[in-house]
């Protein structure tokens, strides 16, 4: 899948329909892709780094500074496990 356009987008909608199209091919390439939304203002989840993330474990929706550490933890966890193999 291609990038429409020009990639200088300046509304949400536009900058939201690209990133979808990216996480796409990053996910159709088989590449795990984990989305961190740190969001203290209490603002709603964010629809597209939800469906950017390969799988609903791999988002995370920080609503506090306290929960950086533990997440990015979390994550380097995961990444440990992986083993390259050829």
């Amino acid at each position: 899948m291609s990038i429409p356009g020009n990639r200088w987008y300046s509304n949400a909608s536009q900058i939201d329909a690209c990133q979808k199209i990216l996480c796409e091919n990053a996910k159709a390439a088989e590449i795990t892709v984990y989305t961190v939304q740190v969001n203290t203002g209490g603002d709603a989840e964010s629809a597209v780094l939800k469906g950017c993330a390969s799988s609903p474990d791999k988002f995370y929706h920080i609503k506090s500074a306290d929960q950086t550490l533990t997440v990015f933890n979390s994550i380097g966890q995961s990444l440990a496990k992986l083993r390259v193999a050829k």
